[in-house]
This record gives C-alpha cells, structure tokens and sequence, in this order.
C-alpha cells in the first residue's frame, strides 16, 4: 500500500510540475527575450528529471514490467513528457537569445 501511495504522489507531483510547463513556454514564445529567465535553474530542473528518469528506469531493470503497477507507468510516462516539455522550453529559450543578439 506504501508504493502506490508514493507512486501516485510521484505521479500527482510531476502532473502539476508538467502543467505548468506550457504557460512558461507560451509565456517565453511571446515575450522574444531571455530578461528574468534562469538558464542554471533550467538546467538543473532538466537533470533532475533525467535522474529521476534514469531511477525509473533501474526499477524496470528490477521488476517485472507488469507487476509495477498503473500508478508507476503513469509516472513514467509523465517524467518523459516533462522532460520534452522543458526540452522544448530550453529551445525557445536559446530561440529568444538569437533574437536578442540579432537586435542588437
């Protein structure tokens, strides 16, 4: 009962961390500069996910696939979302940057 509590409390936590990432990439896609834009925290963020990725993977290694549960391969399959996510965000970030050198 413990696991698929952390797994579903895994799960919720990257939904909301993953559903705020479309409004920082519209919000990022419209204003054109990297003013305010953290490109360390970014980073970080991007690892972290990668490691907890790299985490999962091991307990795949691990198990039985099957035997993992609904709650585990929704988490799963959120970190990879997320990491796109904030893939896509770190592009539109070095996008914005270009502009900025162009307009100078």
């Amino acid at each position: 009962m413990g696991n698929l509590i952390n797994e579903i409390c895994t799960a919720v936590m990257l939904l909301a961390f993953g559903a705020s990432w479309p409004f920082n990439i519209i919000k990022l896609w419209k204003a054109r500069s990297t003013k305010n834009v953290s490109l360390p925290f970014y980073i970080l963020i991007w690892s972290g996910y990668v490691v907890g990725m790299i985490g999962r993977c091991f307990k795949i290694a691990d198990s039985v696939p099957a035997d993992l549960g609904w709650a585990f391969w929704l988490a799963f399959c959120v970190y990879i979302i997320d990491i796109i996510m904030l893939t896509v965000a770190l592009t539109v970030y070095f996008r914005n940057r270009m502009i900025e050198k162009k307009e100078q």
